[in-house]
This record gives structure tokens, sequence and C-alpha cells, in this order.
């Protein structure tokens, strides 16, 4: 088979296996045991006219023969082969009554190629050498077999078969790696044959380390791999398979040779690209142009793979052809970069994806910041400025430019520790942020709070128009709850119980011109219908416009005004986006090609392990627990063979008057995984023997 030259990774990937040779003396072609023989290097050169002894050479063999014509020496250089090399040979025979002729019989995958050797020196002891342009090469062991003959007709013959240090046994087509091995020299590996790890290391050493497989050919991970001191891996057409895109390889998948791009590459001079899977996502409805929060951070990615401020990011949708807009709000190469997407459709599973390509020396910025959010956003403030005037320094990202000012004698003041990048911090006397008129109905507001206490008058101002619309939180009309107004008078109130002070969460209002619904965390927490009237003002953020009586006291974060109602899928993804669990990022992929006719995608984020690779939630470590079995029966999310419950205490519970719970667990035995019974979160008196509850495992 003609073996195409292997690329080689612009990362360092490839391994090449140093060969070492044994020798097999024979009469008449016949078999003979192995018989021994040392192996001596000396520097390289010419072959023509070699006087005695051998004084250069690349692999020079002493051999001791015990019949004629005997053979005393071999030498093939290089050992090292690929297809258009010259292979140089020379052997010294002796024989009293005269060689007459020696050639050199080279097994190739479908045929042999016969050399005849040039004599130079004495034919009783003599020097014959050749040469051969190399066009196929084995992939795990090939034969050169010299045979020489007397001039009364009798002959004898050595061959040199040439293999990998790590004693690669065949079976079939796949070469099984049976121990732990280290390659390092220049030399083709399994080039024509697959390869099984089978359970052992096999650690590639050496700057000049290559190793390549063919089209068609696989790799099995059921071992590792390591690559060090400079060496790489050269792959022609070789994929790895990450079935559920979590970037961890399945445990009995191969990497598999393909001859085309079966995914394709958005634009090849981005040389990197992340999956990003809303396996977070509603499951309710599909999402029209959704902004999704895309967190970097060192672990999955490597700054250094990217330009300064990460001018080269590009993000695509899943058809990997479409791209997309997005807002860099933070780049920080020390920690978390925060990057807003706009998506024209995040579907109602949890397995729709886009791409983030990057690795690009020369690409420019190319932010589209107001393309993000789309003219259904009123206004969006990220909150993460830091006053030096009164003059708009908090930025609106829409095109509106609702850019908001300070009105009172003092500035909120910004902090790093936000929900989302930094925040404002609010005094809850006098500090508040005034924009322009927003002429809004419906409406939909959406914030991250932090409220140390519930502001002035127990109802501090999240964000009011001055004239129609109040959103606060409240602890006058509702105990530790929200409140909103469609009027700027008239309240309606969320469920009590709901904020709790000193902590982040969620809080939305979702108004369709009857109907005010309020979440927290993303969960409905009451529908009401509040008073309709008013007329719209300025919006002022984190206290009343024109007085400071109900001023908000904490943090506030990513405030969003919306000119439309958000249904509860776009709250509940929101919210899921900003405790940055919408997002699973996927292992690294790297592109090479070579010269332009292959591709290459090489996972190096993560190893394999991955013992159920069609269902992203099951990898190594995983520490989350499941209700539903993950698709074949088994409930082993982390790959340790095991099916861990999440709860196997049992509790106590004994009831009278009133019933009181004096230990925690199932009240009865403890359900399998899947299987629902009663279990008892806490423990104390009026409490109830338990409440229904399917028995999570990993």
């Amino acid at each position: 088979m003609n073996r195409p030259r292997p690329l080689t990774l612009s990362i360092p990937v490839a391994l090449t296996l140093a060969l070492f040779a044994v020798i097999f003396l024979s009469s008449d072609l016949a078999d003979s045991p192995l018989k021994s023989g040392y192996r001596e290097n000396f520097a390289p050169g010419s072959y023509q006219n070699v006087p005695l002894p051998i004084s250069s050479g690349a692999s020079s063999y002493d051999i001791t023969s015990s019949k004629n014509p005997y053979f005393t020496q071999a030498v093939i250089d290089p050992l090292d082969v690929k297809v258009g090399d010259i292979q140089k040979m020379i052997v010294r025979v002796k024989d009293d009554a005269g060689v007459s002729s020696v050639e050199a019989v080279i097994e190739q995958d479908s045929a042999t190629t016969t050399v005849p050797l040039k004599l130079d020196g004495d034919s009783k002891d003599g020097f014959w050498y050749g040469e051969w342009e190399v066009f196929d090469t084995h992939s795990r062991v090939y034969h050169t077999t010299f045979i020489a003959v007397n001039s009364g007709g009798e002959k004898n013959s050595i061959t040199m078969a040439w293999s990998d240090p790590c004693t690669l046994s065949s079976s079939g087509t796949t070469s099984t790696l049976s121990s732990d091995c280290t390659a390092s020299s220049t030399v083709d590996g399994v080039d024509d044959a697959s390869l099984d790890l089978n359970g052992h290391t096999l650690t590639i050493s050496g700057a000049t380390t290559t190793f390549a497989w063919n089209p068609g050919k696989s790799v099995i991970l059921n071992g590792s791999i390591v690559i060090q001191n400079g060496a790489q891996l050269k792959k022609t057409n070789l994929w790895a398979l990450d079935s559920d895109g979590d970037g961890y390889w399945s445990s009995s998948s191969t990497l598999v040779a393909q001859s085309s791009n079966p995914d394709g590459w958005w634009d090849t001079s981005f040389q990197k690209r992340i999956k990003i899977i809303f396996s977070g996502a509603s499951t309710i409805e599909d999402q029209a142009n959704f902004p999704v929060l895309v967190n970097l951070n060192l672990g999955r990615i490597n700054y250094s793979d990217l330009q300064s401020a990460g001018q080269d990011i590009r993000f695509v949708d899943s058809d990997d052809s479409t791209q997309l807009n997005h807002e860099i709000e933070k780049w920080d190469t020390s920690g978390i970069s925060t990057v807003w997407v706009k998506v024209p459709q995040v579907a109602s599973t949890t397995t729709d994806f886009i791409y983030m390509y990057y690795g690009s020396s020369t690409a420019a910025d190319a932010q589209a910041t107001t393309s993000v959010w789309n003219s259904n956003f009123a206004g969006v403030w990220h909150l993460k400025e830091t006053a030096t005037s009164t003059a708009k320094y908090v930025k609106d990202s829409t095109a509106n430019a609702m850019n908001g000012s300070s009105t009172s004698p003092s500035y909120p003041t910004p902090t790093l520790t936000g929900q989302i990048d930094g925040a404002q911090s609010f005094d809850g006397s006098n500090d508040k942020i005034s924009t322009l008129l927003i002429q809004t109905s419906p409406i939909s507001i959406t914030a991250w709070i932090k409220p140390i206490t519930f502001g002035g008058a127990s109802k501090g101002r999240i964000v009011v128009d001055n004239g129609k619309f109040l959103f606060s939180v409240d602890n006058s009309n509702v105990v530790n709850g929200l409140h909103f107004s469609a009027n700027n008078s008239n309240v309606v109130t969320s469920n009590p119980n709901v904020i709790t002070l000193n902590t982040w969460q969620f809080v939305a209002v979702s108004f369709n011109g009857t109907t005010a619904s309020f979440y927290v965390n993303g969960v409905n927490q009451a529908n009401k219908n509040p008073t309709v009237g008013g007329t719209n003002s300025n919006v002022s953020i984190g206290g009343d416009l024109a007085a400071n009586t109900r001023q908000f006291n904490g943090l506030i974060d990513e405030i969003r005004i919306s000119s439309s109602t958000r249904s509860a899928a776009w709250i509940w993804n929101e919210y899921k986006a900003g405790t940055d669990t919408l997002n699973t990022y996927g292992a690294v992929g790297s592109y090479s090609d070579g010269g332009g006719s292959a591709y290459i995608r090489l996972y190096t984020a993560t190893s394999s392990g991955d013992c159920y690779d069609t269902n992203l939630h099951v990898f190594p470590g995983q520490a989350g627990y499941f209700t539903a079995e993950r698709g074949d029966g088994s409930f082993d999310y982390n790959c340790d063979s095991l099916a861990t419950q999440q709860y196997s205490d049992v509790g106590s519970c004994s009831c009278s008057v009133t019933c009181d719970v004096t230990a925690i667990g199932w009240n009865g035995s403890v359900p399998a995984c899947g299987v629902s019974g009663n279990y008892m979160p806490s423990a104390g008196s009026f409490a109830t023997c338990g409440s229904a509850t399917v028995q999570a495992c990993r």
C-alpha cells in the first residue's frame, strides 16, 4: 500500500518508534534459529569503494556464520525509512571458493523487491553493497534477506527483521502493546496498522520522535500516551471520537482515521475550537436571539493560545457556518473572562451547541456589542464601571445608548465581586444611577441583587422609571419579598420569604400589560394583576430619582429592561447563564492541514476513561447525582463501576399529636436508584415523616 506522507500538527503530538534488529541465519532460505549479534553505531558515510574494515555506517552487526558462504558483517542505513528515502545496504561475505553473487530481497506489503549487490574488494572476502528507493513500508515489522551464492552453487542467507522497541505483537490488523514502553528515536510507527494500547502506557520522548497512522487505521484508547521532551504525535487524517461532546474519550472507543473532516472546520486560520453545549437549558420551549454567557477560565482554555485581549475569538452556530455576534465584558488572562454571545436559537433540548474558534495571530477584534442585544432590549447595564464624573459612565450595551449617570452627591461604589464580573454597591442613602426615558409596555426587568438590608422604608428600589414602573425588594407590604407597580403607586407583591439578605439571587418581573409574574432564581413566585396607569419617565437604578427615601442597600449587577414579556423558560435560561450552569464546555480541538488535503482534530483537555460515551453527563469525576439511568440501565455516572446512592441513611419519625423527625433519612427502607420513597431532609418537631423523593445516584 502506498503510504501518503503524514501530516505534522502545529501542537506537539507525534510519535516515532525506534527500531532494533534481530538477525536470522538460514541455509537455502530455510528457517533457522536466531543467532547472536550486536549493534555498533558509526557516523554515516559513503558506501562506494568502502575499504576494510567497514569505517562508516548507521548500523553495523557482527555475525557468526557456520557454513559457506560466511556472512561476517551487515549494515542497513537508515533504519528509519519513509516513502522516497534511499536505503543503503552492505554485507561482508567470506568464502575460500569465492562468492559469485549477493542480492537483497526486501519484503513489502504486497510484493518483494530484489536488489543485486555489487562487489567491492576480493570475492573471497569482500564487501557487497547496494541501495533502493523506498516506495512502501510496513506498519510493524519488515525483513531484508541477504542471499549469497559461491562459485560452487552453495547458498547461505541472513534475514534482518526490523521491529520496534515496544515489542508490539500483531493480532490480525491490530498491533497490541504488550508492556509499558518508551519510543525515543526517529522511525515511523504504526503507520499501516491499528494500535491497541492494551492498558499500557506508550511514552513518546525526544524532539525527533514521531508516530503516524494512515487513513482507515485507529488507536484503541484503553491506555495512555505520554508526550514529553519535545516529541510530536504525527497524525494523518486521525480523529478523536467523543460522541457525547463532554471532552472525555470512551475507554472502549477508537481514534479513527478519516479521509475528510466529518464535522467541518469553519475557518482554518483559527487553529483551535471548543464546543459549548447548552446542557442546562430549559426544555419547555426554544429561545430566539438569546444572549448566552460564556465564561472562560484557565481550566477551559490556555490563554497563551489567544491574542492578548481575546481579539481572535469567534463564535459559530452549530451549523459550523454562521458566525455569531459577541461582546467581551471582561478579559482576564489570569482568571475569568466574560463574553456574551447572541445565539439565534437555544433549542429546548440539552444538546444544542455552538463553537468558539480561536488561535489566529492575525485576526482583528470582531466584537459587535450592540448587535448582541436586539431591539427587544430597551437597556442592558453590566454595572462594571468606576465613576469618574457624573457624565454617563455606566454604559448601556444596546444600540439605545441609555448610558447612566450619578445624580446624587456620592457615586455607587464599584466592586469586583459581582455575580457576573463587577457590580455596583449602593449605600441605601443617596446612591443611584439615572438614565433616559424608556417608554415600554409590556416590560420585563431582570437583575442580580445582593441586598444587605431591605433599604429605605424597607422598599429599596432596584429599578424605577419614576412615573410608571417600580421594581423593588420589599419587607413592608410583604415579608422578605418583591413588589412591582404599573402606575408608580399601587403595588402587587411576590410570595413572602423569597428574598435572602447578603446572598446573590436572580430576580425578575415580566409584565404583559395585565399580569405581572415574579421570579427568584428562575422559579415563579406569584402572578398578580397590578393597576395600570401613569406616564413613563426617566429611569433610575438603586433609588427614586427625585427623593432619597427608598434607596437600595447592597449590590446590584446585570440590570436588563426588555420591551417584551419574557417567558418562564427565558428567565430560567438567564438564571442558569448567570450561575455558569447553562453551558458544558467541551475539550479543545485543534486543526492542521499539513498542506491542504486532510483534516485533523485532537482533543487535549481531558483523557480517555468515559465509560458511556453517549451521555455527556457521564464521565470520570462526575460529582452530580441523577434520578434517571444514563441510557443503558446503569446509574454509574462517574465511571467508578458503582452506582453510589445520594441518600443511604434510614431516618426515624414518630407521630402522636405531632410528628417528630429524630433522625434524617428515608422513612422505611432505602429505595434503589431511580425509585421513589419518603425522605426526611431535616429533623425537628411539627414535621412530616418524609415527602416523595426519587433516589438519585452517580
